[in-house]
């Protein structure tokens, strides 16, 4: 082997090395091949079924668009012994490399294609030489024919040194193109795992309605859209495909932590509820009074004896109405006023019951009133603190994991999405300018999936205007990032996302210019 070839060979295995696709690298083995031994025409052929393949790449890649040639064998027909055995038959059963030497007149297997090349070319095929892509003990996958054109410059045939050339190339193809799939495999096996935790954190509570699902593809909605805008606030920013991808496998993580967090809160839908429901406990000890007095007052003089009763004389009429007011604090859909929580208190401090061991009993307990005297929604603060602890738990279940490059700011981004634009947000108090902006996109797909979400255990569900309404209160509030909104009005993200995950009773009018006043 001549140093010429020696040099040319090392070019095409550095460039071959260097491929991260496998269509890329096909297309460099191709051209590759044709300048180590010199070929006019390179083609590649996959499998369509066991018996019928056809040709997907060629090099030049034009060599198809200006003169069609039926690269294409079949021969199932054969099992039946009709017809001349093909060339890439013998080389598929083989699974060894053919050269051929004036193939089309050597009438040593069907090379009717190669004559339709000579009719297109103008030129006899001189040679052909067929490479199987191959592993050991595995089903050829892919076949190379490299076709050589009789012309002065280049001998007849291909020489046992270019075959030997070819061989090595061949080889060196088979451990590129093994190492791109593995690395495919890998990046989608890693991709599904992603999914699968963002998919389990959903199926943990039947209120999430998809949220680790949604919250990407807002997010993604959010970023594309500021790679294509104009706008002063984002034209010098655009994101490179490994950015948006960095970005993706975030807002898939962002809520691992509530792996971690106990259903009974993070599902509350009372403001009583743990394991169950305890209003149905302080309704069973109302019915338990009411009762009591009913008997007490028939059996007023009787010889069957007192029902015990505690010392405070009590009417059921107006116990009644205190249970409905508590059953209505209990939902914890509207904010209490000073004087609802003054008369949760006394209620509390004036109602009392005997249990079965004779213990005269607060029909509420501690915690009970407590929670009953949540101002807004269910949760009581000590909750909400257990709850907004799932931004740690997702920050230290991230930071356990060895992120390759292009990936490593993955728990940042995650750990950021409760962060506010006014730096009153946790777990950190960043203000948006100490916040990537990729940390700011995925906050406001985060809060805006909230806040449009048909089920929540502590809200009912808002239209799609007054979710966008909210938004923007929360813009004035200095919460939500301004430029972000309005791109979102602006550009009418809000749209595409409505009409796939909104219920078609949640979709309403739009009023932007009252969204956008003020900005």
């Amino acid at each position: 082997m001549n140093a010429d070839l020696l040099l040319k060979l090392q070019q095409a295995s550095v460039a071959l090395a260097g491929a991260v696709e496998t269509q890329a690298a096909e297309q460099i083995l191709l051209a590759e091949l044709c300048q180590v031994c010199g070929g006019d025409l390179a083609v590649m052929l996959q499998p369509v079924t066991t018996q019928n393949w056809r040709a997907v790449h060629s090099f030049p890649p034009e060599a198809f668009q200006a003169t069609p040639i039926p690269f294409e064998f079949d021969w199932s027909a054969r099992s039946q012994g009709a017809g001349q055995q093909t060339v890439l038959e013998e080389v598929v059963l083989q699974h060894k490399s053919l050269c051929c030497h004036d193939p089309v007149r050597s009438g040593q297997f069907d090379f009717s294609h190669l004559r339709s090349v000579e009719i297109a070319h103008g030129r006899q095929v001189s040679s052909c030489l067929l490479l199987p892509l191959t592993e050991p003990g595995k089903p050829v996958r892919q076949v190379i024919e490299l076709i050589r054109m009789s012309h002065k410059e280049v001998g007849a045939g291909f020489s046992h040194v270019e075959q030997t050339a070819a061989s090595i190339l061949m080889q060196q193809a088979t451990s590129v193109l093994k190492l791109i799939n593995f690395r495919r495999e890998q990046s989608d096996l890693f991709e599904s795992l992603v999914q699968l935790i963002g998919s389990a954190i959903d199926e943990k509570s039947p209120y999430a309605n998809d949220h680790c699902r949604r919250v990407p593809v807002l997010t993604m909605i959010l970023a594309r859209a500021i790679n294509r805008s104009m706008s002063p606030a984002f034209r010098d920013l655009r994101f490179t495909d490994a950015e948006l991808y960095e970005l993706e496998v975030a807002a898939w993580l962002h809520d691992i932590g509530k792996l971690v967090m106990p259903i009974q809160v993070t599902d509350k839908a009372t403001k009583l509820e743990r394991t169950i429901d305890r209003f149905d406990l302080v309704r069973t000890r109302f019915e338990i009074l009411r009762r009591d007095l009913e008997i007490a007052q028939l059996r007023k003089g009787e010889a069957a004896g007192p029902v015990e009763l505690p010392q405070r004389p009590m009417d059921a009429r107006p116990m009644l109405d205190d249970l409905r007011f508590l059953a209505d604090c209990n939902r914890g859909w509207n904010s209490l006023t000073d004087k609802e929580t003054l008369r949760v208190r006394e209620i509390a401090a004036g109602y009392r019951w005997i249990d079965s061991q004779g213990e005269e009993m607060p029909v509420l307990t501690d915690d009970e009133a407590e929670n009953l005297m949540v101002l807004r929604g269910t949760i009581t603060d000590a909750e909400r603190e257990l709850i907004n602890q799932h931004v740690v738990s997702t920050i230290n279940m991230l930071d356990m994991l060895s992120f390759p490059e292009g990936l490593l700011q993955v728990p940042e981004i995650a750990a950021a999405h409760h962060e506010s634009h006014n730096g009153q947000g946790f777990p950190s108090g960043l203000q948006s300018d100490q916040m990537l902006m990729q940390a700011r996109i995925l906050g406001f797909a985060d809060l805006f999936e909230s806040v449009s979400a048909s089920s929540r255990p502590y809200k009912k569900g808002n239209s799609l205007s007054q979710a966008l309404k909210i938004m923007r209160e929360m813009v004035d509030a200095g919460r939500v990032d301004p430029e972000l909104f309005q791109l979102f009005i602006d550009e009418k993200l809000y749209e595409g996302y409505a009409v796939e995950f909104l219920s078609r009773d949640q979709i309403d009018p739009v009023d932007r210019s009252s969204l956008l006043a003020g900005l």
